[in-house]
């Protein structure tokens, strides 16, 4: 969606960047065909149809809510949006950290990765280190393994009994807290 928007907003500039002459200011019939528009001879425009648009040709003129304007401060406005939307990068989608990745973790790597756990039990040869973030809490399950506690399983929930766990909000608070 944002794409096609994108190539909308460049095709616009590009027909009305062609359009631009020193005549003065002549609106013309509407039309919904504009064709064989070249711009510095990098871009052409042929047949295409842009549905209840006002010809922009030689009058160098256009209508933008009910007044008239020149062309050339249309085409100003439309190409600084067209720059503005083609070179700004998509947002970065937030660092995510899946906690099966930690497996295998002894505990003090677990907590040089994630810091204090915000609770501890020790149940037999079993550790769990519960760490409470914004939209979940996350328990990891140390156990014994070749003679040594590691990280074997890790159990994830919403914060609030009942409520649904958000999976994906719950990696992004993990990465946030992950030190590595």
């Amino acid at each position: 969606m944002l794409l096609a928007r994108r190539f909308a907003v460049l095709v616009s500039a590009v027909v009305l960047a062609a359009c631009v002459q020193d005549i003065p200011p002549k609106v013309s019939e509407t039309a919904t065909v504009i064709k064989d528009v070249t711009v510095e001879g990098a871009t052409k425009v042929k047949d295409a149809t842009i549905d209840g648009a006002t010809t922009v040709g030689e009058g160098a003129a256009a209508v933008k809510d009910g007044t008239v304007e020149r062309v050339s401060e249309v085409v100003e406005s439309i190409v600084e949006k067209a720059e503005t939307l083609l070179t700004d990068d998509e947002p970065e989608a937030p660092a995510e950290l899946d906690p099966s990745e930690l497996y295998g973790l002894s505990k003090n790597g677990l907590i040089a990765r994630l810091g204090a756990a915000d609770y501890e039990r020790v149940d037999g040869d079993t550790e769990i280190l519960q760490y409470r973030m914004d939209s979940c809490v996350v328990d990891f399950v140390l156990s014994m393994e070749n003679g040594a506690l590691k990280m074997t399983s890790w159990h994830g929930r919403h914060r609030t009994q009942g409520e649904d766990f958000d999976e994906l909000a719950c990696r992004v608070n993990l990465a946030a807290r992950d030190q590595a």
